[in-house]
Formats: structure tokens, C-alpha cells, sequence
């Protein structure tokens, strides 16, 4: 059966790309996650070398964002989606020349702009990966699902995940995987869903109101508790 997502004609079991993204920097998030403010002494220097950075942002990136459907398996080794009707395995990386640009850096003691283009970094991958997270809930909506969202590692959800979306997706995708379940490149991320009816479908990749980790430097919004 064939699918449309935006245009894009899907097919399962083969792995698919996802092309229109666009490259968004939120400055804001990315001092914040720094702990600099417009009235940090060091404001105006950091704010100097940030537009330093991002003028020449594009020739350290090399984007793949990439997501591959099934129908779930019965012998599926995920115990979280096995009651699901079908599973779709996401990545989104930057690339590694970034990386290797951020411990150039480091290693000529270049330390605030080591500092500054790692948080970028970051703020990329993320923002990639929330286009990507809201191209597969047009999919999950517009076919009648909800799904089970599972970030490998995170939140209980086994690390060794990674390596069941590795051999879904081959080296097409342009991420690896360590022995210790780490991706590479470094600036990577990875999602599983699995989807069936009668379930909500989070808009959102990530809720920060229902998120306890206080001590996340990318929150939005201040934690609020359900109980």
C-alpha cells in the first residue's frame, strides 16, 4: 500500500528521505542553554562570535534526515510497540565535520567558540528532528493512528534500539552506531514509533510542561505536574 506525506509517495520496508527541511537557529535558545543573557558581561563578545559562526554554518553541515515504515513484526525485539499495527524508525544527523570543527576549537583553546558552535550544533539537530517528528504525525494523523513515541535511551526505552533501526536502515542513512549504543556522527538523534488506533498522537516531539528534568538547559516552558 502507498502512502503520501506531503508529496513524498512512501512505501514500506525501504527506507525513505526527507529533503525540506531548513536549516532554523533560535539564538535565544542557544544562549540560553549557555546561561547568557543580554546582561551577562560577556554578552556583546559571545554575540559577536556567534554571527561569526553561523556565516559560515553551511559548509559544516551534511544533512541526512531519514525514516523507514513497516508493518510491526510479531517477533519485534521492541516489547513497547508490539501490540502496534506498524513501526516507523526515524534519524536526523548533521554530519561530522561540524564535530570535528567544534574539537579544532577546543584543541587550539578556542574555547568560547568551541562552546558556542556546540550548543549551535545542538539547536540544529533538534530543530531537524521536530521537522522530521511533524512530517510522520501528518502520517500517523492522516491515516487513522496514534502512536507510542520511544527516543532510545531516554526515558527507559532500551539503548540497544539503536541498533534495530541500524539494521533497518543500513548505512543509507548515514548513521552508525558504537558498541555502547552511542550514534556517530555525534550530532545525530534518533526516534521509534509505533502506531495504532485509539490512541493520542503527540503534535509535539517533545512536551517540556511534562518533562521533570529541571535541569535541562533547552527547556521552554516551566515543568507543570499532572498528579
Amino acid at each position: 500500500m502507498q502512502h503520501f506525506i506531503k508529496n513524498i509517495q512512501v512505501n514500506k520496508d525501504t527506507i525513505h528521505f526527507f529533503h525540506n527541511y531548513k536549516i532554523n537557529i533560535d539564538k535565544d535558545r542557544v544562549f540560553k542553554s549557555l546561561d547568557c543573557f543580554t546582561d551577562s558581561p560577556v554578552y556583546d563578545i559571545m554575540d559577536e562570535i556567534y554571527y561569526e559562526l553561523i556565516a559560515g554554518i553551511d559548509d559544516l553541515l551534511d544533512v541526512t534526515a531519514s525514516f523507514y515504515i513497516e508493518d510491526t513484526k510479531s517477533t519485534s525485539e521492541i516489547w513497547e510497540i508490539q501490540d502496534c499495527s506498524q513501526t516507523i524508525y526515524t534519524t536526523a544527523t548533521i554530519g561530522s565535520r561540524i564535530s570535528e570543527k567544534i574539537a579544532e576549537l577546543f584543541a587550539k583553546y578556542d574555547q568560547i567558540e568551541g562552546v558556542i558552535l556546540d550548543a549551535i550544533a545542538t539547536e540544529i539537530v533538534m530543530e531537524i528532528g521536530n521537522q522530521l517528528h511533524f512530517l510522520i504525525y501528518n502520517y500517523i494523523t492522516e491515516n487513522g493512528f496514534g502512536a507510542v513515541m520511544l527516543s532510545p535511551g531516554e526515558y527507559g526505552a532500551s539503548s540497544s534500539y539503536q541498533n534495530t533501526i541500524k539494521n533497518k536502515m543500513g548505512s543509507q542513512n548515514n548513521v552508525d552506531v558504537t558498541e555502547s549504543f552511542l550514534l556517530e556522527p555525534i550530532k545525530s538523534s534518533s526516534r521509534i514509533y509505533g502506531l495504532k488506533p485509539g490512541i493520542p498522537a503527540a503534535r509535539e516531539l517533545h512536551n517540556c510542561k511534562s518533562c521533570n528534568d529541571n535541569l535541562c538547559k533547552w527547556r521552554r516552558t516551566a515543568y507543570v505536574s499532572t498528579s
